[in-house]
């Protein structure tokens, strides 16, 4: 009876364990990354944004492209904006999670005045 009281407790303690560990990684995931940039394509059928920006260890340019969904915040100086709103050349600083292996997700965007 002790040692089945004691195979219960373990089990209940590592799934327990193995549950806070997913939790972790998932409130992680949604913290995500931050660039700053220039936006250089816009793709309002695709909901995708590229945006360029310089690589800091050793100053090369690199783009990377991000599906913008439709809850993604977008602020321009004080105001939220809306996505057909941002215009080639508009310096942003882009909050995103990589969704791998799905696209780079943008959360957050915010446009320089």
């Amino acid at each position: 009876m002790i040692k089945t009281g004691k195979v219960i407790l373990v089990i209940l303690i590592t799934t327990g364990l193995s549950a806070t560990g997913y939790c972790q990684d998932s409130a992680g995931r949604e913290q995500g990354e931050v660039i700053q940039g220039t936006v250089v394509a816009l793709d309002w059928v695709g909901s995708a944004m590229t945006v360029r920006w310089v690589q800091p260890y050793n100053n090369h340019y690199d783009e990377m492209t991000f599906f913008m969904p439709d809850n993604v915040k977008i602020t321009k100086g004080t105001e939220q904006i809306a996505f057909s709103d941002i215009n080639e050349g508009d310096k942003v600083t882009v909050y995103y999670y990589n969704a791998s292996p799905g696209p780079l997700t943008a959360i957050n965007v915010l446009v320089y005045i």
